[in-house]
């Protein structure tokens, strides 16, 4: 994963324009993912991102590939 697949707290809350504290309490309360640096520091990656807009990347979709329609 590169640096450009993740996002800090601010510059998530920015593109869903909500309040940083809601992204935190997103974060604490397991609603988002987000990857903890050694610092501390949390690091949302794209596909949360994505989630939330509804805009499938390719790595989502993975997880779905064979699932399939019940029949």
């Amino acid at each position: 994963m590169s640096p450009m697949d993740l996002y800090r707290v601010g510059e998530f809350a920015a593109i869903l324009q909500v309040d940083p504290r809601t992204v935190r309490r997103w974060l604490s309360n397991g609603l988002v993912a987000c990857i903890r640096l050694p610092s501390g520091e949390r690091r949302i990656p794209r596909l949360e991102l994505d989630a939330i807009l509804g805009q499938p990347t390719s790595e989502a979709l993975s997880k779905f590939r064979g699932l399939g329609r019940p029949q």
